[in-house]
């Protein structure tokens, strides 16, 4: 089996939403309950690079999900992260069933 990522996508940030830093995002997990517990983020940019970030809060909305970074307060901060990954870390990751994998597994 090859190397395990350190960290795990489970989103894709598409457009910043409203005027107070919010961004919406594709859902790229198969438990997208797993937001519940989701405090620590890494926002990780097309060309690799990236930032540690704490998400404030999140709802889903029509198929997708809204998110809230802390310090990503206004339109402008948000517009930065659009195409951007949001993972969290490798451990944190919901415990599979017995027939589950992840993508970087098969």
């Amino acid at each position: 089996m090859g190397l395990e990522p350190e960290f795990l996508t489970i989103a894709k940030i598409l457009r910043p939403r409203g005027v107070k830093g919010e961004v919406v995002a594709e859902i790229v997990t198969d438990h997208p309950e797993r937001f519940a517990a989701v405090t620590r983020v890494r926002l990780e940019a097309p060309d690799g690079t990236f930032v540690e970030s704490r998400l404030e809060r999140y709802w889903f909305h029509r198929g997708q999900i809204v998110l809230k970074f802390e310090g990503c307060e206004t339109i402008e901060a948000a517009s930065r992260f659009k195409g951007w990954w949001v993972k969290i870390a490798r451990e944190e990751a919901v415990p599979l069933e017995e027939d589950e994998y992840f993508l970087f597994e098969l």
